[in-house]
């Protein structure tokens, strides 16, 4: 896939418009119709002396030249269903492979101009969970942090400097909707003013997946050219079986995101009864992580009243916290806050309405009673010699987080024991040893794995898992 490193850094260098045009009467959507970013978001800020910075230095008149007729040809692919038309002189790179960063992402084709400076490139997001939104707003961010920055700090004296990011809803010429995010960014002095629009991004939801396509343009000579081309190339992207706009609940969860971290909860709407509590899941992703920071929930209800609830961060910086509602919580539109340490990540709202206020009679005798989530630990065990190596796994249908395991030899002594990345480790005897962390828990289909060093063959292992509060929450055997 393309490195938006290389194509913003080669950009400053190699793309640039002269003349005196105004940046309003630039159009934005023709200069980056579409395009898709690699995860690869990195930023070259030693840069020489931009190709923008030393057109303000000369003379701004230029020669304009009608663009060439160009001959297009047909591309089509049957296996994801899909088709476009690409230039002739173009050449065409069939990827057809996972992507190297997100594994739900597909890097379909690739279409690249004779001199190498300018493609579109198509990948596939398959249930597309927030992949495309990550891809927009870290792009977003690391221009604005990297990007700007270091092509601002080129401007000679007394000239302006302009990066605009856009981001905004379309709907290309086949009817697909989706969004569309774009850089547009200019020098401006007493002699000329210098524009580049290097890159952009469109995401087109399709039921849930998610197509994306990348545009970059680092011609000086072609750069109006290479523009049109990517215009009757996004026009001509035709999908197949085409779905519409996301019908998963997850598109209308709602979200926030600041520069402090994300926050989300799993939907807008809600119902709880006596008989039949909601579950608000809140998520979210710290930007910068610091080890033991806890991340603050306050909850206003629709009754004024709050709570505060802490979470968990992880050393990846994610956080999930399930918030049970019973009938005991009011009904009306809740607001939760969350702030990591003394920084604010912003507020998310949501409704909850009332559910049965009894069991319907009907439900009793046609629908089973719903089943309760029961703790469930799945412990596996292995000797070889006189190491013992186990694989603990929370069930994907567990009903809570695993902050600390106990292990016992139940026919030796325990010699020995590895230590667990994150975990701390502390040895209650001869034969036990207590594994215990407060920053990465358990989560359902989590697991991670212990060894130890015993002093009997056939091995008879004993596990005891606990809460964040140290209770317990079930015991086991394994053999090996």
């Amino acid at each position: 896939m393309v490195s938006i490193g290389a194509i913003f850094a080669l950009t400053i260098l190699l793309s640039c418009m002269v003349g005196s045009l105004p940046a309003s009467d630039a159009d934005p959507y023709t200069l980056v119709r579409s395009g898709v970013v690699s995860a690869d978001i990195t930023f070259d800020a030693n840069l020489p002396k931009s190709g923008a910075q030393y057109a303000l230095d000369q003379d701004s008149s230029t020669t304009q030249t009608t663009p060439p007729t160009v001959k297009y040809l047909s591309y089509q692919n049957k296996q994801y269903g899909f088709s476009i038309k690409y230039p002739s002189t173009w050449a065409k790179i069939e990827l057809l492979k996972k992507d190297g960063t997100f594994s739900n992402m597909i890097n379909l084709v690739r279409f690249e101009n004779p001199s190498k400076d300018a493609a579109l490139e198509i990948e596939l997001i398959q249930n597309d969970k927030g992949t495309s939104r990550k891809i927009l707003d870290e792009t977003d961010n690391q221009i604005k942090s990297e990007f700007k920055p270091a092509f601002c700090s080129q401007a000679p004296a007394g000239a302006t400097c302009l990066v605009d990011v856009f981001e905004d809803v379309y709907t290309s010429k086949n009817g697909y909707k989706g969004r569309v995010l774009g850089v547009v960014a200019q020098m401006s002095s007493a002699q000329a003013t210098a524009q580049i629009a290097p890159v952009g991004i469109a995401v087109i939801p399709d039921g849930n997946n998610s197509w994306m396509l990348l545009a970059s343009n680092l011609s000086v000579v072609d750069n109006e050219q290479n523009s049109l081309v990517f215009s009757d190339m996004s026009d001509s992207f035709s999908i197949f079986n085409y779905k519409g706009e996301q019908t998963s609940p997850e598109s209308s969860a709602p979200y926030v995101k600041s520069s402090t971290g994300e926050l989300q909860i799993n939907s807008d709407q809600f119902t709880s009864s006596k008989y039949s509590p909601a579950e608000v899941i809140v998520s979210g992703k710290i930007i910068h992580y610091q080890k033991g920071v806890l991340l603050t929930l306050n909850i206003a209800k629709p009754d004024k009243g709050t709570t505060q609830q802490n979470a968990v961060v992880t050393k990846d910086g994610n956080f999930r916290f399930p918030l049970k509602l019973d009938s005991s919580w009011p009904y009306g539109i809740y607001t939760i806050s969350a702030t990591y340490g003394s920084e604010s990540i912003g507020s998310v709202s949501f409704q909850v309405n009332e559910g049965s206020t009894k069991p319907s009679a009907t439900a009793k005798t046609q629908e089973p009673p719903l089943k309760q989530k029961q703790f469930q630990l799945d412990v596996k065990a292995s000797q070889k010699d006189n190491l013992v190596s186990l694989v603990i796994k929370n069930s994907k249908d567990s009903s809570g987080d695993v902050y600390g395991i106990k292990l016992t030899s139940a026919n030796g002594k325990i010699t020995n024991f590895i230590k667990i990345n994150d975990w701390t480790h502390k040895r209650l005897g001869p034969d036990s040893v207590m594994y215990q962390t407060t920053s990465s828990p358990l989560h359902p289909s989590d697991a991670i794995q212990a060894k130890l060093k015993v002093d009997s063959k056939n091995a008879e292992i004993k596990w005891e898992a606990f809460a964040k509060d140290q209770k317990s929450l079930g015991t086991g055997k394994v053999k090996t």
